[in-house]
């Protein structure tokens, strides 16, 4: 049987052009639009295509390929550009992130440089609770991680597949483009599916970005064969432009990447390879212009050098509104430091390594990488060794906390940290001069002990629960039900639950709401079918409360997603709907940093965070099975939300609380839950026949 012809090998200089556009779009819309352009999907369709080039021609050549010499070759180029960039970014890091950002920073530095970072941001995105939010700038990192993992698994199956079509005698590469398309399908098919259940690790995941990579693979394998009129592959080449440009413009939401989203700038970037093949055309002529060529040297370097300056701007400005003016001036940097790193590390000691042995390569290569990796050690020893030398004092103070929360009224003792007490008992108030708990370096991990144990958060439809609390027999039940704005409620439960005899069992889903409504969108599919199951779950174990928020955000009215699980609900439990914290306009510790000498400024006004009226006095409809709990005293007072309460950190983020502050809550929250439980105990006693 008669196999496909070999792609050739030849310099596409109308390729290295539409790379250049890439870079102009993933810029800009970084920089100003702050969505997805498309162009990543066109870099990973084309890492497909060149690699696949690349060893048709070696297997030509020799028959077969070393595996072990594309794995170097690839690490020989990526590697020292990008560690030179890591370390720049520590420095920038050093001089200018505050030290709350510091450990991060420096594990999405370790992830990138060992091309895990895809990985990483995954276990970021589920691991919700503990996800502070804020952008890494190591976080471009992910596409790049993908490429070599992609370096690294291709050349096994290609040779598996080379092997398998010697020994049967098939056509290899006839074999190989019936794989690859099965492959793309499958990839693609699982990319659809995860956008639905877990849209947060589809836009990461290897294998759902897998598909955009083998287009490119399977394009290097047809493209010989194709064969168009010169007005086609015009007509092709123009296409694929508008669509990649297009794309931006015109696919909604990052969330449809990279599934149904990404088909247009894949197929813009197939389109013009294809079309641009054989014939000359003007869009062909214009891609392939000198002065395109000679950019997309700088390429690479752009994309990596672009991202951490850019971050490290809106953190010193604290604005993601970029001017026109220094978004020009970020690329303008990023163009001249791309220079540079090429000119000293692409040309100058790349070149200079390729001329090693191959025992001195390895070495050379070894050493800059434990070079970054003993920085990041370093940096990450210093951070653990300030942590250590306040492990004492916080260690105490979070006993005082407990302690504090244990007693009916709190002593003048604890006067030092009342946390939410300065605001919620008027005769309490906090020493001054007394250094803020959680620390900045601790804040960011001061989550509730649910959220560090992830066998207890759901990520999928499925129900899981776990058990804490009182296991006394005559205990009863509290049913913690929601997402990260129920669960770091989990500390003033926990503080609370031997004293008023009760268990918590904990429902909790990464990202989602206890609700029905999807919320346009922002609830996923996986939310929904979970939530569908809890109402099941609860309608069998009949907990004598629901504990769940009432509100959201600064909304007038409860959503009406809450009523109607609420009610269906009635005759089953009662709901114990308490108050939503207020979401702050900034990272709360990030500003502290900043504005240690004035922390009011990190506080909000009570208007602009929290609705004029309680909604539930604004909403028709309420279920009967309904006990609402204003909760905004221990957040705010009449005018001020608060950053800091009774020398304590109020939020992790911008809108979680810290479980230090949370169990401080405890105190005040104590009376209407010791109520709304004693008023369903006697609900529960008079309908038990005697």
């Amino acid at each position: 049987m008669k196999d496909l012809p070999v792609a050739p090998k030849q310099f596409r200089k109308e390729i290295e052009g539409l790379r250049v556009l890439c870079i102009m779009l993933i810029m800009t819309y970084h920089i100003w639009v702050g969505k997805v352009s498309g162009g990543i999907d066109i870099f990973l369709v084309l890492t497909g295509y060149f690699a696949m080039v690349s060893l048709q021609q070696q297997i030509e050549r020799q028959r077969t390929f070393s595996i072990h010499q594309i794995i170097l070759r690839s690490i020989t180029s990526l590697w020292p550009p990008a560690l030179t960039v890591a370390m720049m970014t520590v420095v920038l890091m050093y001089m200018f992130y505050p030290m709350s950002q510091w450990s991060t920073v420096l594990q999405h530095m370790l992830a990138s440089v060992l091309y895990v970072e895809n990985w990483h941001l995954i276990e970021e995105a589920t691991n919700y609770l503990a996800f502070d939010g804020s952008a890494s700038p190591f976080q471009h990192y992910w596409s790049i991680a993908i490429q070599f993992q992609y370096t690294l698994i291709m050349p096994v199956i290609v040779g598996i597949v080379l092997y398998i079509s010697h020994l049967c005698r098939w056509p290899f590469r006839k074999m190989l483009t019936i794989i690859l398309t099965i492959g793309m399908v499958i990839s693609f098919a699982y990319a659809t599916y995860l956008i639905g259940v877990k849209p947060e690790e589809a836009y990461f995941h290897f294998g759902s970005r897998l598909w955009e990579l083998l287009v490119g693979a399977i394009a290097a394998m047809l493209i010989p064969v194709i064969r168009l009129t010169k007005e086609a592959s015009s007509i092709f080449s123009w296409i694929g432009i508008w669509l990649v440009i297009a794309t931006g413009v015109l696919v909604p939401e990052t969330w449809l990447f990279p599934g149904i989203g990404a088909l247009m700038p894949v197929f813009g970037a197939l389109l013009f390879i294809v079309g641009s093949h054989r014939h000359k055309s003007a869009i062909k002529s214009f891609f392939s212009s000198d002065i395109l060529v000679w950019f997309s040297q700088y390429v690479y370097g752009m994309f990596l050098i672009h991202w951490p300056l850019l971050i490290t701007y809106q953190l010193l400005w604290e604005t993601t509104d970029v001017p026109i003016i220094h978004g020009i001036l970020i690329m303008v940097v990023s163009f001249l430091l791309a220079m540079l790193l090429r000119f000293v590390i692409s040309e100058g000691f790349v070149n200079w390594i390729k001329t090693l042995s191959t025992r001195a390569l390895y070495a050379t290569l070894i050493f800059l990488l434990s070079v970054t990796v003993c920085t990041n050690v370093a940096f990450s020893q210093y951070v653990e060794h300030v942590k250590e030398d306040e492990k004492e004092i916080v260690d105490a103070l979070e006993e005082i906390v407990v302690e504090q929360v244990e007693e009916v009224e709190p002593t003048p003792v604890y006067a030092d940290y009342p946390g939410a007490q300065a605001l919620t008992h008027e005769h309490i108030f906090a020493n001054d001069g007394v250094p803020l708990i959680p620390s900045l370096l601790h804040v960011r991990s001061d989550v509730p002990s649910i959220s560090k144990d992830q066998t207890c958060n759901s990520k999928t439809g499925k129900v899981v629960k776990c058990t804490f609390g009182s296991t006394a027999p005559d205990a009863q039940s509290i049913a913690l039900i929601g997402g990260s704005h129920s669960g770091h409620w989990f500390p003033a439960l926990e503080a609370l639950s031997k004293e008023l005899n009760f268990s918590i069992t904990t429902y909790i889903h990464d990202g989602c709401r206890f609700t029905n409504d999807d919320f346009d969108g922002q609830m996923t599919k996986a939310c929904l079918d979970w939530n569908g199951n809890v109402i099941a779950d609860l309608k069998s174990s009949t907990p004598s409360l629901v504990f769940t928020t009432a509100t959201l955000n600064k909304h007038p009215q409860i959503p009406a997603g809450y009523l109607a699980q609420w009610r269906a609900l009635e005759g089953i439990t009662t709901i114990f709907a308490v108050t939503d914290n207020p979401r702050m306009a900034m990272d709360i510790p990030t500003c502290l940093d900043r504005n240690k000498d004035n922390i009011a400024a990190c506080h909000m006004a009570k208007e602009d965070v929290l609705p004029a009226q309680l909604p539930w006095h604004t909403t028709p409809n309420i279920p009967d099975n309904v006990i609402f709990t204003n909760m905004s005293d221990a957040f705010c007072d009449e005018t001020t939300c608060y950053s800091v309460a009774g020398n304590m950190i109020l939020y992790r983020d911008d809108n979680h609380i810290t479980a230090t502050y949370a169990r401080t809550i405890a105190p005040y929250l104590r009376t209407p839950l010791e109520e709304a439980l004693k008023q369903v105990k006697k609900v529960s006693q008079q309908e038990t026949p005697a």
